[in-house]
């Protein structure tokens, strides 16, 4: 009897520890899929800011070239500055302005924040993107005098 109590105990006992390593493969498992998640969606949010980075460069291009145009074309008389220079340094200071708001934006998320800045990156860029193509349409008379 003591002999099949103490066998009965000392199945429990492994069972009991079995258990808990059991759910710690289990654990171990969902972080792993929980990671491959993330990394799924920082890949993707990676992929969507490659593709708001290329519109991007298209309406930059283009505003550049239609800013050549007008520098070609306009008087050039006192307080003149051209209009590719200053499309050029607005962007380069546009750069580091986004990249710095998404920083600051995406500090408050202890989790997926990675991901977080791929979206705010690539919000900043489609807006920018919207601001260079409708400065494109309305042309030089955007900020005339009303």
């Amino acid at each position: 009897m003591r002999k099949t109590l103490a066998v009965a105990l000392a199945g429990l006992l492994l069972i009991g520890g079995a258990l808990p390593a059991a759910a710690q493969y289990r654990d171990r498992d969902n972080d792993r899929v929980e990671r491959s998640d993330r990394l799924g969606s920082i890949t993707q949010e990676r992929a969507e800011l490659r593709r708001a980075d290329a519109a991007l460069n298209r309406a930059y291009e283009r505003a550049i070239a239609d800013a050549r145009r007008s520098d070609r074309e306009a008087r050039r008389g006192a307080g003149w500055y051209s209009q590719e220079i200053a499309l050029r340094n607005a962007q380069r200071a546009w750069i580091p302005l986004r990249d710095a708001d998404c920083r600051y934006e995406v500090q408050q998320f202890r989790r997926d924040r990675e991901a977080a800045n791929f979206q705010c990156l690539t919000e900043q860029t489609e807006a920018r993107t919207a601001y260079l193509r409708e400065a494109l349409e309305d042309g030089p008379q955007r900020y005339s005098a009303r």
